[in-house]
This record gives C-alpha cells, structure tokens and sequence, in this order.
C-alpha cells in the first residue's frame, strides 16, 4: 500500500488541509511542536481504510470530529492509495451528534465510499459498509491491528526495549504483537476452572442441607408405609361420603314434605283474607261493567260535541267576513270620490316637469363655468360659501318668480357666466404679466447694486496690487545692491558706478527674501482676475434683466381695456349667486314633481289593493255563509245519532253516560286488580286441595331435624379424616422431594466433578502451574519474539558489516514466567556475548530499527507476504547525537530505495537533513498543513 493523497475535513486538530504525497520524495518528515496532530495524520489514514482506530482506542472513533469544526458541517477522511499496481479512493464519514428539525439530538452515522481507478475516472464499488470493509482488508491484505503495527514503526520504543529487563520487554510485547487472544483464552479456562469448582462447592452444600434434617436410611419402607396408610384412609373417606349422599337425599324429601306443608298452610290462610274481601271487588265489577258501557256511547257523544264546536267558529268567522267586506267597500267608494283630483295632478305634473327639465339641462350647462380653472384660488372660497349656503335652502327663502321668467334667465345666465369667466382668465394673465414685470425691475435694481460693489472692489485691488508690485521692485533693486556692496573693496572701482570710494554701501538689513512680496502680488492679481469676471457676469445679467422687462411691457398692452380685477370678480360673484338661485328654485320645483308623482301612485296603488281586498273580502263572506249552513245540518244529523244510541243504552240520558264515564288508564287498573282477585283466589284453593294429606309442618321439621344432626356427624368424621390424609401427603410429598432432590445432587456433583477435573489441569497448565512454569501468553510471545529476532538479525547482520548479530538467551535467567525474552548481542570482532545495553547510541539505533522493521518482514510472511510500500517510523530520534543521527539517516536513504519512508519527529536538526516534509503548524483555531518539496 502506497499513499497518493489525504484529505481531512472537520476531522482532529483539521478543518480542511490536503497532502498530495506525490509532491514529497520517498523520504520525508512529518514535522511539527508536540500536540499538533503529527501522528493523527497516519491515524487518519487508519480510520479511512478501516473506519476504526487502533489499540484502546478503538471506541473513540465519534471523538475524531473536530472540536473547531461549525455545527452541521460534514466530518470526513478522503484516502486516495494504490495497491498491487492498481488505484483506490476511499471517502468515510465520521459520526455525530446533530438536532434534527424536531429540536431532537441524533447520531448521524458513519458512511463510507470505497472507488477503483478505472478508464481514467474513479468507479464506486456501490457496497454497504460491512462488504466495503472486507473489500478494502483483502486489497491491504492486513487486518485493522496488524496494519498499525507493520505500516506505524514504534522505533523509540524499540530503542528502551533493548535496555528493559525481562518482565518490562514482555509488556512491551505484548502492546506490538496479538497475544490478546492467548491471554484471554487463558483468563477464560481460569475463570471456567473458578466457575465449576464454585457450582461443585454450591451443589455440595445444597447435599448437605437437604441431608440435615432428614434420615434417607431405609427410604423406600417408610415411603411404602406412608403410601399405606394415605390408602386407608381414603377408603375411610369413600364411605363417609357414601353416607353423606344418602343423609342427603333423605334431607332434601323431607325439606319438600316441609315446604309443601307450610305452603299449604299459608294457602289456607290467604283464601280466609280474600273471602273477606268478595264483597268490595263484586261492586268493582259492576263499576267497571258500567264504565265500559259508557265508553261505548263516548265516541257519539264526542262527535255532537265536536260538530257543536265547529258550528260556532264557523258562525264567529261568518260575522267577522261580514264585517270586514262592509268596512273594505266604505274605504273603496271614499277613495274613488278623488279620482278626479288625481287625473287633474298628473296632468299638471307632466307639464311642470318637461319645463324644469328644460332649465335643468341649460343650468347644467352653466354648471362648468363655476368650476373654471380660470376662477382665482382666493374667489373658491367665496364660491364653496355660496355653495354649502344655497344646498339646503328651500324655495320659501327666495322672492316668488314665475317660471316663464326663470326659463329664459337660465338660457342667458350661461352665456355671461362664459364671458365672465373669460374676462376672469384675462384679468389673471394680465395681473401675473404685470406681477413678473414688478419682480423684474426689483431684480435689475439689486443686480446694478451687487454690480457696483464689485466694481468698487475691483478698483481697491487694482490699487493693492499696483502697490505691492512696486514694493516687489523696490526689494529686488535693494538686494542686487546688497549683493554689488558684499564684493566692494576699499580702492577699488565699483562695478555699476567705476567709484573707488565706497561711503554708505546697502547694509545686511536692507536685503529680504523676495519670495513673500511675490505671493503677495500673486494673490492680488488672482483676486483681481476673480472679481473682473465676477463683474463682467453682473453686467450680463443687468442686460438679460433689461431685455426681459421689454418683452414683458410689450405683454403688458393688450390687457390695457380689462377692468379692474376686483371689478370682474363681483360681476363673477353676482353670476354666480343668480345661477345658485335658479338651481335652488329648480331643485323646489323637482321636488314638487316628486310629491305629485308619489301622490299619484300611492293612489294608484291604494285603489288597486283595497279592489283586491273586497274582492277576497267578498269571496271570504259567501265561503263563510256557505259553511255555515253546512255545519248546521252536520250538527243536527250528530244530536239525532246521539238521542238514538241513548234510546238502545242502559242509561236514560247523555248526563248519566257522562257520570260513569272512567279515564281508560284507570278501568284498565281496575280490570287487572279484579283479575288479579280471580287468580289468587283459584291458585290458592288449587294448593289447599292438593295438600289435604300431607302431614303437618310440626311432625315433618321434627324428623328433618334429627337428619340434620346425623347429617354433623357425619361431616365432622369426613373432616378429620380427610386433615389426616392431607397431613400425611405432605409428609409423603416433603421427604419423597427432599430424597430425589439429593439423589439428582448427588448426579451433578457426579458430572460436574467429571468436567472441572480436566477443565483445572488445563487451566493449570495455561496459567504457568506447570513444571516449565510458563504462562500460555507468555509461550506465545516467545515464539512471536523468536521469529522477530531471527529476522532482526539478519538485518542487523547486514546493517553492522558482518559484526552483530542477536541471540536469545534460553538459559533461563529470569523466572515468574518470563522465559525466553531474554535478549543477547554477539560481537564477531571480540568473539564475546554481550548485555544490548552496553551498545553505543548508533548500535543501539541499528539494533532497534532491525528489531522494528523485523516486525514489518513477521506480518508479511503470515499474511501471504504483503507487499508494504509505506512505512512511517515514529519518534525515537530525539537522544541521537549528531553522528548517531547520520548513521540512522544512512540507514534510512537505504531503505527509500524500496519504500516510501516517513519519518514521524519534532527535531530540529532533522529538518535540515530531510529537506522534503510535511510541516503541521498547531494554533489556536486548528492545526494547518504545509508541504516543502525537497
């Protein structure tokens, strides 16, 4: 197996880093301070391939989630190795806790993802986890365990094997080779051995309770004499219960004998009672008789009664229809009395109403005239005033006007309404033209101010600046002079003026830097360039300012005959109040229409309903009368029926039919009660005549109670016979159980002893308690160092130039089961054995990495010798000085001719001899992975 590329997400101390092991020589080192996750990095790749981790922490896997990583973000390895000339990409998930949409906490579980390289893109094998497992082992050709203990070389750990004594090499052994299976096999048969000598122990003790209060001697003949007696008695029983059923059959003829003598007794009791009472149910009889007659003419009676009772509604109704047909006909005439009114109405209403509608179309035309946007803002106003005043008055607030002379007030009020609002617009422009010519004279007068002031301030820096360039030309003579004087000598001629005499040369206080005046006057010319433009824009504006107030006045004259505004206004008003005038008188006169034309159809409608009111009216009186005359002869023909059934019945008149009249529900209980009589009375001389001889009730509970007391006996010896057989079978029952109890005992302790004696000597023999003295764990470290050793010195053989070579000391040295790891070192310079611990720091490093990389050559030749490509050796470095350190780097450059070597180390000074690494950078929020090619 040979590693391609690694990626890690949210997995240990890693966000997200990727090793692309393709950029690093076969050599390498994994660098980086301690905790940084140096040996995480190949703890990854196990989990990768096996989806677990080594050793004890197997268990641990939900923990790989990185404490950095944000909620809800995916963990995963993503492995990338070839094996046997072929590529594989391995993608596994890690566990964990998450809350689900239902605020519950969930383990999301592991998903793995196993792929072949093939066709120039990786395949998945599309396998559940289990059969991806088992995939990956048979590629690696190693399982879980062995995997961290041949690709992960612990050669620190072999450099203090070699100088640990017997007991501490075998623990260190057992941590590199599997031997857990030898260890627990023998904790098993000692346990096993521990268990049955305790269930023999237990089953001892259970003998030997049940055997303590029991004698077993002679078992069978007391059982025998047990079961004897236990017979006796039951037949003792059979025959007091033979004796019980006859006790009882007698019993339960004379308890007959009894009750048929009492039952005849209260019989003849019960007919002395109802005799008695004859009498008062022979004239129940007779009421009921009478009743049931009466009954038979109740449904004559209630028939006359019933007519009676519809005869005179139907004469109420009668009467009321009649009355209701005379009051409706009196209303219908008064009524018709105003029809000649109402023709007169409708005829003026027709003529007033085409008249407004003819005003009311021209007003509405005038209407839009009020509403003009020619109208100004202030006149609205007055307008909505006018408006609100003239909504709700009514005609009685205006002067009477005829409506000829309001029709053709309303055919010209719209054509003034129209010139008004045409002069109103007219005024308007005229009164903004002059408004704009107002504002524009007002502007020229403040621009030929501002312009002045300017002008006025354009002078003043024009003379600042004249000034200062005349003091700027002063102080530039005054220096040139200053620079003449500097090179004047007494008697010699002066290069301006030739004189040779020099009285009052330009002292030193007369020179000044230039450069202030020059910013002075460079100042006064940009302001002066300022304000001249500024000027000149004032006096372009005065000339726009000039043009417009022209071209305003030429506006201006043809409004000069529009009246005044105020003028036009009122006239406006005056129009508009008319027009409010006529709307109101037409709104009074719409109203006035309104009430005739309501007027006239409630009439109309008041004649049309009370005609069909007398006319149902009248149907309603005849259909009475006609029932009346009806119910009358049906009343008559009911009262004859009634005086003939009287005439065949046994009562003289419908009163005395009425006086024995019973309510049904009664005569039915009274019916049942003489019933009731009849039956009581029969049933009871039934019984007196069946028992006329049987015996009285004195003699028959005399015999029943001497049975009774035979019947006691009887039961009290069943009793004790029976508590007898019961104690006897408990007895029979407790020893027969105790007896085959130890008898079964004694059959387990039989077998059970059969087992455990074989069972101890292996556990003996396993557990060092042979005369070898050698634990099972510690044999089979012994054969797994021997092969180690036989390998490792070969290879210390060769890595030493023929010097050492290992030897196992068989003697025996060291006892407690430690036979066997005792390790020598043969010199075949001195020809002399000698302690591994006496080997220099470079002797010690051959010897411990012959011993690690002879655990790699073990595992490959009992797996069928797997190819390993890889190798990372961990720590071990650190005690090496600088010779020893190049000695083992020698070793190592030998052995990348074949493998892939990294090297797992914090030291320093092997970053500068491997010059290829992978530096793991450890900080606050995870650790970073950086590669440096060599």
């Amino acid at each position: 197996m040979k590693p391609v590329e690694l990626i890690l997400k949210n997995i240990g101390p890693f966000l997200d880093e990727r090793i692309d092991f393709s950029e690093l020589d076969t050599l390498f080192l994994i660098s980086g301070n301690t905790g940084a996750g140096k040996t995480f990095i190949f703890d990854a790749m196990t989990f990768a391939l096996y989806g677990k981790l080594k050793g004890n922490r197997a268990n641990c896997v939900q923990e790989l989630r990185s404490k950095y990583a944000e909620d809800g973000s995916e963990t995963f390895v993503e492995f990338v190795f070839e094996a046997a000339g072929k590529k594989y990409r391995v993608h596994r998930t890690v566990p964990y806790t998450l809350v689900n949409s239902k605020g519950r906490l969930v383990t999301k579980p592991s998903e793995v993802d196993f792929c072949g390289f093939e066709g120039g893109e990786f395949i998945s094998f599309g396998e559940k986890t289990e059969a991806t497992n088992g995939r990956i082992q048979e590629i690696i050709g190693l399982a879980a365990d062995e995997f961290a203990q041949v690709v992960l070389l612990p050669q620190g750990a072999f450099a203090e094997f070699l100088k640990q004594s017997s007991k501490e090499r075998r623990d260190t052994l057992a941590k590199l080779f599997p031997v857990s299976w030898f260890s627990d096999l023998m904790v098993k048969t000692r346990e096993n051995a521990r268990r049955m000598e305790e269930e023999l122990s237990a089953v001892s003790h259970q003998i030997a309770l049940s055997s303590k209060n029991n004698d077993f001697s002679n078992a069978s003949e007391k059982l025998s004499a047990m079961e004897a007696k236990i017979a006796e008695l039951h037949k003792k029983e059979s025959a007091l219960i033979e004796k019980r059923k006859e006790i009882a059959s007698k019993k339960a003829v004379l308890e007959e004998k009894f009750a048929a003598a009492e039952t005849a007794a209260t019989s003849r009791k019960r007919l002395s009672e109802l005799a008695a009472q004859k009498s008062q149910f022979d004239e129940l009889e007779k009421q009921n008789e009478r009743a049931q007659r009466a009954l038979e003419l109740d449904v004559f009676i209630r028939q006359k009664e019933d007519a009676e009772k519809r005869l005179f509604a139907a004469q109420k109704n009668f009467e009321s229809a009649q009355r209701r047909y005379e009051k409706i006909t009196q209303e219908l005439d008064a009524l018709q009395s105003q029809a000649e009114r109402i023709s007169k109405l409708k005829d003026d209403t027709e003529k007033l109403k085409k008249n407004i509608l003819q005003q009311k179309s021209r007003l509405d035309d005038a209407q839009k005239y009020t509403l003009s946007n020619a109208v100004p803002p202030e006149l609205r106003e007055t307008l909505c005033s006018l408006n609100e005043e003239y909504r709700f008055s009514g005609e009685e607030h205006l002067s009477e006007v005829k409506n000829e002379k309001d029709k053709s007030r309303s055919v010209s009020i719209n054509e003034e309404l129209a010139d008004a609002c045409a002069l109103l617009q007219k005024a308007a422009e005229r009164d903004g033209v002059v408004l704009r010519l107002s504002e524009s004279r007002e502007e020229l007068e403040v621009l030929k101010k501002s312009a002045d002031s300017l002008f006025e301030l354009l002078e003043r820096n024009r003379r600042s600046r004249e000034q200062a360039e005349a003091a700027l030309e002063q102080q530039r003579i005054l220096n040139m002079a200053y620079t003449v004087s500097k090179s004047l000598l007494p008697g010699k001629p002066c290069p301006v003026c030739g004189a040779v005499e020099h009285p009052e040369p330009v002292c030193s206080d007369a020179h000044k830097d230039i450069l202030s005046f020059e910013e002075q006057v460079q100042t006064f010319r940009q302001n002066e360039k300022q304000l001249d433009e500024s000027y000149q824009q004032k006096l372009q504006d005065m000339r726009a300012a000039e043009s417009k107030i022209e071209m305003l006045e030429k506006q201006a004259e043809p409004f000069a005959a529009v009246p005044e505004t105020s003028f036009v206004k009122e006239q406006y008003v005056s129009l508009v109040k008319t027009y409010f005038e006529l709307n109101v008188r037409c709104r009074a006169a719409q109203s006035k229409i309104a009430a005739a034309e309501t007027e006239i159809a409630q009439f109309s409608e008041s004649l049309n309903s009370l005609s069909r009111s007398a006319a149902g009216a009248k149907a309603a009186f005849e259909n009475a009368e006609a029932q009346v005359k009806l119910l009358a002869d049906e009343s008559r023909e009911k009262a004859a029926l009634l005086e003939e059934k009287i005439g065949k019945s046994v009562f003289s008149c419908v009163d005395e039919a009425k006086s024995c009249f019973i309510e049904s529900s009664l005569l039915e209980r009274q019916k049942e009660l003489c019933r009731r009589y009849a039956d009581e009375v029969k049933k009871c001389e039934g019984i007196v005549e069946s028992t006329a001889a049987v015996d009285s009730a004195e003699n028959v509970r005399a015999e029943l109670d001497l049975l009774v007391s035979d019947e006691r006996y009887a039961e009290n010896d069943f009793n004790a016979a029976r508590k007898e057989t019961e104690r006897l079978e408990r007895e029979h029952t407790a020893y027969s159980s105790a007896f085959n109890t130890v008898q079964e005992l004694e059959r387990q302790y039989n077998k059970l002893y059969s087992e455990f004696k074989p069972y101890k000597k292996l556990s003996e023999d396993l557990n060092g308690t042979n005369p070898s003295k050698l634990q099972f764990d510690s044999w089979a470290l012994g054969v797994y160092f021997e092969q180690v050793v036989s390998y490792a010195s070969r290879r210390f053989f060769d890595i030493s130039s023929g010097r050492f070579q290992f030897l196992l000391d068989s003697g025996g040295k060291t006892g407690k089961g430690y036979k066997g790891l005792d390790l020598l070192v043969t010199d075949s310079f001195t020809g002399c054995t000698r302690d591994p611990a006496t080997l220099s720091g470079g002797e010690t490093f051959e010897a411990s990495i012959s011993l690690a990389l002879a655990i790699t050559d073990v595992v490959q030749n009992q797996n069928g010798a797997v190819s390993l490509d890889s190798l990372f050796i961990d720590e071990g470095f650190g005690s090496l000085d600088g010779e020893t350190l190049d000695k083992a780097m020698e070793i190592l450059n030998e052995l990348q001719e074949t493998k892939m070597i990294g090297i797992i180390s914090h030291v320093e000074a092997l970053q500068q001899t491997v010059r290829s690494r992978i530096d793991v950078e450890k900080t606050n929020f995870g650790s970073h992975i950086r590669i440096r090619k060599g």
